[in-house]
């Protein structure tokens, strides 16, 4: 009962936020801040309920969100992965998180994009998911800033390194890849398939339309574009680890990175718990990757079949009996195993 009137209220606020995503649903590039401003104040003004719902609704990893990205593309089918774990789904509000960095056009190409995406999921799947403003409410930036910073000066060997050595040390980017070594430099960049960090580095720069500057400016670019990617880390890990959820990334690089901080986190005693967040973000990663879900063309016959298959359930009962755990080296492959395996036995499209 406690529960339904929670999602109620919510739904509530979910239908006067589409009224207001519908005024937008077409504009001019000259108004795309004054519109984030006015859902940002949207949301604000429902702080308090939103505030209650979050910390009442998961419960012990029960529920899957979507943080730290852009938009996630309902369009695309993207709904099919998704709902595929978990037995809740709250997704992160784009229009709320847009950066404002870039040129004004830009942001408003992805502002429209952001916007559709949310009304197509009010409209047609608020009984699946729930879009709520989760990293702009409820993570602290400037506490993820300082772990995006130590999570970078933790890639070098040597003790103390900070903004000042860093500046003062480097003076090429050949320079600062070989004080980082492949090995720690091994989560870097990674959606990249190359085999060194600098291939993968400047494959991503090339990505984004970015030159490659010279001397000291290259140092402090390849800094920005590693501080950018834990920032977007340490979002979805302070959110996860708070709030007790678990997330679904999709991007190689995110993803490397929040494994390599779980695992860190891991090892320490009192965050034991957490591993069943990084057991399931794990296995939604790695079932993304292998599911061919644009074959699907009924989103609810595929929910009912999981659901009377049970295979989500099975799925964590085999690794449990299997003893696969995700922070392991070589658990991808197991749980790939597991994964091919139970695909095939329900039909789900798989690339194996």
């Amino acid at each position: 009962m406690g529960c339904n009137l929670l999602i109620e209220s919510i739904k509530k606020i979910q239908q006067e936020y589409l009224m207001l995503l519908r005024k937008y649903e077409s504009f001019d590039v000259d108004g795309v801040y004054s519109i984030q401003n006015e859902c940002q104040i949207f949301w604000l003004r429902h702080k308090r309920e939103i505030d209650f719902f979050i910390n009442n609704y998961p419960y012990e990893f029960d529920t899957c969100v979507f943080i730290g990205g852009m938009y996630l593309n309902v369009a695309s089918k993207s709904l099919y992965p998704f709902l595929t774990f978990g037995k809740k789904h709250l997704v992160d509000d784009p229009v709320a998180l847009l950066s404002t960095n870039g040129s004004k056009e830009y942001f408003a190409e992805y502002l429209k994009l952001a916007i559709a995406d949310d009304i197509d999921i009010i409209q047609n799947h608020s009984d699946q998911v729930l879009i709520l403003p989760l990293s702009y409410l409820f993570v602290d930036k400037e506490l993820c800033e300082i772990g995006a910073k130590n999570s970078f000066w933790h890639l070098f060997p040597e003790e103390g390194m900070n903004e000042d050595e860093y500046g003062r040390r480097f003076h090429s980017l050949d320079e600062v890849i070989e004080c980082i070594g492949e090995e720690r430099g091994q989560c870097l960049f990674l959606k990249y398939e190359k085999t060194t960090l600098k291939e993968r580095y400047l494959e991503h720069l090339d990505s984004l339309g970015f030159p490659v500057l010279d001397g000291k400016d290259c140092v402090m670019q390849f800094y920005g574009m590693c501080m950018g990617l834990f920032l977007q880390t340490m979002v979805v890990m302070t959110f996860c680890t708070h709030y007790w959820v678990f997330p679904f990334i999709r991007d190689h690089s995110l993803f490397g990175c929040f494994c390599l901080l779980m695992k860190n986190m891991l090892k320490q005693k009192e965050f034991a718990k957490l591993k069943t967040s990084l057991n399931k973000a794990v296995v939604l990663k790695l079932f993304y990757g292998l599911f061919e879900y644009e074959e699907l063309e009924n989103l609810d016959d595929y929910l009912k079949m999981l659901n009377d298959s049970k295979f989500e359930t099975i799925v964590f009962n085999r690794m449990q009996e299997e003893n696969v755990e995700c922070c392991e080296s070589g658990s991808f492959a197991k749980v790939n195993t597991v994964l091919i395996e139970e695909m095939h036995k329900r039909n789900i499209p798989c690339v194996v």
